[in-house]
């Protein structure tokens, strides 16, 4: 697989290994427990397009927006207090 890169494995192991970030953006209405899956991309640190992790959260943000017409409220796991998201 092209562009493998470290990668946290989430599973009981929790070690770094060869792998893919991820970005996962689902939806869920108020008070509902189910959900709809709007997005999913995978992305390398090592390919040779990669901007960067805020570009590419960016670039989940805009796809999706425009997908709903701006509607609803993002919520964001690790790392989403960044000054460069809120901006």
């Amino acid at each position: 697989m092209e562009y493998l890169a470290t990668a946290w494995d989430g599973s009981e192991n929790g070690e770094l290994v060869d792998g893919y970030w991820t970005n996962q953006v689902i939806a869920s209405e108020v008070d509902s427990k189910e959900i709809t899956p709007l997005d999913h991309s995978l992305y390398s640190q090592k390919s040779p397009d990669f901007e960067s992790e805020n570009a590419e959260i960016i670039k989940a943000f805009i796809q999706v927006g425009k997908a709903v017409g701006n509607r609803g409220i993002c919520v964001i796991d690790r790392g989403g207090d960044r000054d460069d998201l809120y901006e």
